[in-house]
């Protein structure tokens, strides 16, 4: 990806190492804020719902935990 934006062109020009940085740290921050709401508020689902954490709790203990991941990005 950050390939593709090193080689990338905005109306027939190459951008300039200013413009690829700056896209490439709002890619960064963008990437970051998203995992990081989605844990907290994962987090926190599990801390306030006892029937939620018993959930997480279950499927930890069937080998489930990534489909948790998926589910909790649907609250």
């Amino acid at each position: 990806m950050l390939g593709e934006l090193a080689t990338a062109e905005r109306d027939g020009v190459q951008i300039t190492d200013t413009m690829f940085m700056q896209l490439w740290f709002s890619l960064l921050i963008a990437g970051f804020e998203t995992t990081h709401t989605l844990i907290g508020q994962s987090l926190r689902l599990i801390l306030e719902d006892p029937t939620v954490a018993e959930q997480a709790r279950t499927a930890v203990a069937q080998g489930r935990s990534g489909n948790s991941l998926t589910s909790f990005s649907g609250w």
